[in-house]
């Protein structure tokens, strides 16, 4: 029994990886998903005002992590110059 637990939750992560997804993105996906499932449907979730918010932040935040990286690299770069 133990080892059909483990089949069926395999074969749920199989149906929620992404090609090039990265490991905090396959967690929230199963999270959402065993969400959903516990209240039986899309319908059935609730969403909150403060969800809403963050949703409504999250590219905002995505861009301003990829100027941090872009700064950090061209840091890097700069650094290695100078140590070259």
């Amino acid at each position: 029994m133990d080892r059909q637990r483990w089949k069926k939750g395999f074969s749920i992560n199989k149906e929620v990886v992404v090609e090039n997804q990265h490991v905090k993105s396959l967690v929230a996906r199963r999270i959402i998903k065993d969400h959903i499932n516990l209240v039986k449907g899309v319908g059935n979730a609730d969403i909150s005002r403060t969800m809403i918010t963050s949703v409504r932040g999250a590219r905002a935040r995505y861009m301003n992590d990829l100027s941090m990286k872009r700064d950090k690299q061209e840091q890097d770069k700069k650094t290695q110059k100078r140590k070259g």
